[in-house]
């Protein structure tokens, strides 16, 4: 297969050349020549230069493919390269050409600049060097056509495996294209951790079945990555319906993207339609973490691995002993320069640490009138804490006790309360 036919057997219509010209006779004789000598590709007249934009819009409007428009110069009403002009206006792509016996230098000049022009024949022409002509235009059009079509495929792949390998990811491992990453590529950098996780997906998934249960799941993942991207975060793992999100800019833009994620679930939960109500346990955490890359020659996977994030996920687990939404670690709250509402509780043994660690919970993720009422009680809390930390275990009772009674809604000072016994 010779490559015109290579070209026309790959269109989904059949290519046309369009011939403009004031003559009758130069368009039939055109036509049949390029009929003759071109198989697979139709040939469209007109006779001035307004009857061949309206024929090349109605080719446009149907889909056909036009590879080549050849015009005479000297017609009434539109010239020839006025005409090649709005040619080039409408269909960019297309090569144009130029045939007429009375152009001068400025007429081709200006259909060279303007026009795109591919080539000026003269008449009387040569017939082979009209199909020559057409010919070659007609293998350049293909030829370019096939490189847009391997450049949006590239494009489109290269855009597909972003979703797969962040392009923050590849950022903080100095990369500009996923083909440059390898296996063992590797930088430590402090950043600040989220881990986030979506509470009863399982009991979701059992009642929704499946397609609804990655809806939902979809949806979730949707409304964190809208959240974490505006401050400036991206989600680096997913793990089911576990989250972790990296932040390199503060501990405050984590934070409040933590915050803001709680509130938008908190927004569509009060939606009117029937869809399942989404909770979430949250955690931030900062320190030095590594990015690297996983794997060996045949498959290879971005991760973030250290101490900060196994704290974070540990730290979100937590949630739900407290039954709160969402936990910061002492580290990151120190850090903090945001007035939030937070409420510090000593003496928590995490898994994987030996001593003691402090969390604090962040109100500002709950619920409005939630917050208000542990605001209300935060005095008689810090002050439980300050005891409970000292040792003084009764009066620290006492004080839980008197807030459980003024807030029934306060499951973390109800989980507290269970714990001294």
């Amino acid at each position: 297969m010779d490559e015109i036919a290579h070209i026309t057997s790959n269109l989904d219509a059949t290519p046309t050349i369009l011939c403009v010209d004031d003559e009758k006779i130069i368009l039939t004789s055109l036509q049949e020549q390029l009929r003759n000598n071109l198989q697979g590709v139709a040939i469209e007249i007109a006779e001035s230069g307004e009857e061949g934009l309206e024929v090349l819009q109605e080719l446009i409007d149907d889909n056909v493919p036009v590879p080549i428009v050849i015009s005479d110069q000297l017609m009434p009403g539109m010239r020839g390269e006025e005409f090649l002009e709005k040619t080039h206006a409408m269909l960019p792509d297309a090569h144009n050409v130029l045939l007429t016996g009375q152009a001068t230098a400025d007429s081709v000049g200006e259909a060279v600049n303007r026009a795109n022009l591919y080539r000026y024949i003269g008449k009387p022409w040569s017939e082979d060097d009209l199909i020559l002509t057409a010919k070659e235009a007609l293998i350049a059009w293909g030829r370019a056509r096939d490189l847009r079509t391997k450049d949006q495929e590239l494009r489109a792949s290269h855009a597909a495996s972003l979703r797969f390998v962040p392009r923050e990811f590849l950022s903080v491992l100095g990369k500009q294209r996923v083909v440059d990453v390898e296996e063992g590529h590797a930088v430590e950098i402090e950043m600040q951790v989220v881990f986030a996780d979506m509470r009863s997906f399982s009991t979701h998934a059992a009642n929704l079945g499946p397609k609804q249960a990655f809806d939902l799941l979809n949806e979730y993942i949707n409304i964190l990555d809208t959240v974490f991207r505006e401050a400036g975060g991206f989600i680096g793992g997913l793990e089911g319906d576990g989250v972790l999100a990296l932040f390199s800019g503060t501990v405050d833009d984590a934070v409040q993207a933590g915050i803001s994620a709680q509130q938008a679930l908190l927004e569509r939960g009060r939606s009117t339609d029937n869809r399942p109500g989404i909770d979430m346990g949250l955690a931030v955490h900062t320190g030095e973490l590594i990015l690297g890359t996983v794997g060996n020659s045949e498959r290879l996977k971005c991760d973030v691995i250290g101490d900060p994030v196994n704290f974070c996920a540990r730290l979100e687990s937590m949630t739900r002993d407290f039954d709160t939404p969402m936990l910061i670690s002492d580290e990151v709250a120190s850090t903090l320069t945001s007035k939030l509402s937070l409420r510090r509780i000593p003496g928590i043994m995490v898994k994987g640490r030996e001593t003691p660690a402090t969390v604090y919970e962040v109100l500002d993720a709950l619920p409005a009138s939630q917050k208000q009422a542990r605001v209300f009680t935060s005095v008689e809390f810090n002050a439980a804490m300050d005891a409970l930390e000292h040792g003084e275990h009764e009066m620290a009772r006492d004080m839980l006790v008197e807030i459980c009674s003024t807030d029934t809604s306060d499951r973390t000072a109800q989980f507290l309360l269970q714990r001294i016994g």
